[in-house]
């Protein structure tokens, strides 16, 4: 009876001391908790790929057997499992856990769960709330010139706004399209704060009717996105632009030359810069005045000029006007000067003129002597 009290009591000697070992266990895991989470990019849009680091610390006197550190969740699930075997931590010590995500869900706050498997007593738990929102950069036309036309130049202002709880990074927008010449080719704006914008410019000279395509280019992360917006380059007439015209014009001949004179004026509401008039094919300019240059014509302004050429059979010639603005868009106006019924020069006037006195005079001397014969044979 003796032996078999004693083999009782080892027994529940050993048993005390199992029992009092994992108690000593659970107190010492207990006193391993998470100290940080970071998720990078902190807001994930849907379909995203970032990173959860979990970090945790060893706060008891002794170290603590891992098996294991994972990851769970559905929405935001982990695309490896790079902690399927893990030592101990000691006490006193940091250990940290990263683990690669996908948001697969659509907008909301989801909560992966960190787990930690302690190889001699039980497991952490530790729910981690990840935001999933997927709203873009927003892009909007702050400025531009109230008339798009072909050929003149004019400077677009873009607002880029980024409507998200956090930054993006690695922010350019290129403006794409066909038919139009723009500076600069890109602009670079890097970060953009949560709820901040910025405003870049563009100069562009449309060459043909149709879209520029604002193109931003940005990041979460690591994850690449673009937003665009389209803007119709709807050409039409400018209606401030200078409009330069000829009138009050007269033609004179002179020994096969011919003389055009008369007045430009600026009909628009613009300068007309770098006037100049010349005539153009089937006519040849001709000295002494091949080209004329009027220089510059204010709104309402006006000049003389005078041009001469040479043409031969033809009753008529164009005249070409050519200008700029004040950026240096170069314009070209076309007028058409007809000198069939033109009068010839003074010179040939003052030659014929004699010819139609003496006949005149030879009427009158005619008249006279018939009134006086006739007077003579009634008496």
């Amino acid at each position: 009876m003796k032996i078999v009290f004693a083999a009782l009591a080892l027994v529940l000697l050993l048993a005390a001391a199992v029992v009092g070992t994992v108690a000593a266990d659970d107190a010492t895991a207990s006193e391993v908790m998470v100290t940080n989470v970071t998720i990078d990019p902190s807001i994930l849009m849907r379909g995203d790929t970032g990173t959860i680091t979990v970090k945790i610390v060893n706060n008891a006197a002794s170290s603590v057997a891992i098996r294991s550190a994972k990851l769970y969740g559905n929405e935001v699930r982990t695309l490896a499992d790079p902690y399927q075997t893990v030592s101990q931590i000691g006490p006193g010590n940091t250990m940290t856990f990263t683990f690669t995500v996908q948001a697969n869900a659509p907008d909301g706050i989801y909560y992966p769960v960190f787990v930690l498997d302690y190889r001699d007593a039980g497991q952490l738990r530790h729910p981690i709330p990840v935001q999933v929102e997927s709203s873009e950069l927003q892009l909007a036309i702050v400025g531009k010139p109230n008339d798009i036309t072909l050929g003149r130049s004019g400077d677009y202002r873009l607002l880029i706004g980024n409507p998200r709880d956090a930054e993006v990074n690695g922010v350019l927008v290129v403006p794409e399209g066909t038919g139009f010449d723009v500076t600069p080719s890109s602009a670079f704006v890097g970060r953009l704060a949560a709820d901040g914008s910025s405003t870049v410019s563009f100069n562009i000279t449309p060459s043909a009717a149709g879209n520029v395509t604002f193109v931003a280019r940005y990041k979460t992360g690591t994850n690449n996105h673009q937003t665009t917006l389209v803007l119709p380059l709807a050409t039409g007439q400018d209606r401030k632009r200078a409009e330069p015209v000829l009138t009050n014009l007269q033609v004179i001949q002179t020994g096969g030359v011919y003389h055009v004179t008369g007045d430009v004026t600026n009909a628009g509401l613009e300068a007309a810069k770098s006037v100049v008039i010349t005539s153009e094919t089937p006519a040849i300019p001709t000295d002494p005045y091949k080209v004329y240059v009027v220089g510059s014509l204010d709104p309402d302004d006006f000049s003389s000029f005078e041009i001469s050429f040479k043409a031969s059979d033809t009753t008529s010639a164009p005249i070409l006007l050519n200008y700029k603005d004040d950026e240096g868009n170069a314009y070209q106006s076309r007028f058409v000067v007809d000198f069939a019924n033109q009068p010839s020069s003074p010179g040939q006037e003052a030659q014929s003129l004699p010819i139609v006195a003496i006949a005149a005079v030879a009427l009158l001397v005619v008249a006279i002597a018939g009134i006086i014969v006739y007077s003579w044979r009634r008496a």
